[in-house]
């Protein structure tokens, strides 16, 4: 084929058709560091270490159902520097604020087209104009991560029931039983606020609270158009209910957050969505406010210093703040409430400072340009960890043994199998699906 009839095949509708399943086309996508001048870089370094993070407490999550000593392993997680472990749950908030902030930031970077739009209409015209808005923003995002999410909850249902019959371990994870029956729950992103028991895909309470916070935070950011003072009141009552409940959860079961704990309180205290809005709210504050500042955060270098030494302390405090963890239900029950919220906060400065040219060394390491084809892998590489790390134990023979060495190297070992894998996953399904629904919404030539 000539070049220049190749060019015009590229062209043509049903070129660009073809071309969203192109296996090189979207790798140099996926690996090109090459962002816009507009993005946010930091977030990209966040969102890498944010899931490596995650990889390495569901390295030691999931190994609980294969361990030899899973009473010894619980009180391992005692002492200082075992607390990145013993808290590891914070990296989920991690991207809790990221998505807030995300959502904020891309609504306000557009915010200027919309009131051109809207100026001169009518209060009736405006709100439909908004409704229209809302149900397109949230069909959007339900098209986006549904394909693949469902796609992985067929791959999982099938190879859980092959392991039920030939693996010699049983596992919390029973999704040979939930799958089949309550994989609607998944489809509607409602599977967070009914018990781990019929829970199809642990692991993916976090999308049904993601895509419920998108939904809330989509009609708080709609309303912010016209209404700000009264959208800001809404968002602060939310963080400070949720704060509360989680308090006074923790406190009516006299729960004192310690690894083993956790583990029986996934369903009140974990999973359900009005203990985990607050990090997803300062989020959303934080992309408003580095859209209003412009980049431009004009401070001496001793309020810069100030600054760090506020932020380090918020999440240093709530990462070792419980090294020993002997404290009463009632120390335990404010910790719990506020600790998600102001992790939230401490990344609200290291993402300010970053784009203020305040980040120093932080912003350099974040920032790198590597971890960006990296950061595009993550929902599938979310997906597919706790996946492959059970098909592992499950076709192995042998329970397997808490320790430091073994469980560094399971760490990285999982860390390039769930990369690799998410790789191909993204390749086969989440590519091709964002580049369709690009090119479906995008205007046609005559």
């Amino acid at each position: 084929m000539s070049e220049s009839r190749a060019l015009h095949y590229r062209q043509s509708w049903f070129g660009k058709l073809l071309m969203c399943f192109s296996v090189s086309a979207n790798t140099r996508a996926l690996m090109n560091p090459i962002i816009s001048s507009d993005s946010v870089k930091c977030i990209h370094g966040l969102r890498f270490l944010g899931m490596g993070w995650i990889i390495m407490v569901h390295t030691i999550f999931y190994l609980a159902d294969y361990a030899d000593n899973r009473v010894q392993a619980f009180r391992m997680a005692e002492g200082f520097a075992v607390q990145v472990v013993a808290n590891s749950t914070l990296s989920v908030d991690t991207f809790f604020f990221i998505s807030g902030f995300l959502v904020a930031y891309l609504y306000y970077k557009g915010e200027q087209k919309t009131r051109v739009l809207e100026k001169g209409m009518p209060a009736r015209a405006k709100l439909i104009l908004n409704t229209k808005r809302f149900f397109l923003m949230v069909a959007k995002r339900f098209i986006r991560l549904t394909p693949v999410y469902m796609m992985m909850v067929g791959i999982l249902d099938v190879n859980q029931t092959k392991y039920s019959r030939t693996s010699v371990f049983n596992t919390t994870e029973t999704a040979h039983n939930t799958c089949s029956k309550f994989w609607w729950r998944n489809l509607l992103y409602i599977n967070n606020v009914y018990s781990r028991d019929e829970m199809c895909m642990t692991w993916s309470w976090y999308i049904a609270n993601d895509m419920q916070f998108f939904v809330i935070g989509s009609f708080l950011l709609l309303l912010s158009t016209s209404f700000r003072k009264t959208t800001f009141a809404i968002g602060s009552i939310l963080t400070v209910a949720s704060c509360v409940i989680t308090a006074y959860i923790s406190w009516s079961y006299n729960y004192v957050p310690t690894l083993s704990q956790q583990y029986n309180m996934l369903n009140v205290l974990y999973d359900p969505p009005w203990t985990r809005i607050g990090p997803y709210m300062v989020g959303m504050i934080t992309g408003y406010y580095v859209i209003k500042i412009k980049g431009h955060l004009p401070l001496r270098t001793s309020q810069v210093a100030c600054c760090w030494l506020l932020g380090s302390m918020c999440n240093v405090a709530v990462l070792f703040g419980l090294t020993e963890r002997e404290i009463s239900p009632e120390l335990g029950a404010v910790y719990v409430g506020l600790s998600r919220t102001v992790w939230g906060v401490g990344l609200a400065w290291i993402v300010i400072a970053c784009v203020t040219k305040h980040g120093g060394v932080v912003a350099k390491v974040l920032e790198f340009p590597g971890w960006v084809p990296m950061s595009r892998l993550t929902y599938c590489a979310y997906l597919l960890n706790p996946f492959l790390m059970n098909s592992v134990s499950l076709g192995s023979e042998h329970a397997q043994h808490v320790d430091f060495l073994p469980l560094a190297t399971a760490f990285f070992g999982n860390m390039g199998m769930c990369y690799f894998s998410a790789y191909v996953l993204t390749l086969l399904f989440e590519s091709p699906n964002v580049l369709l629904m690009r090119w479906a919404t995008e205007p046609k030539s005559s």
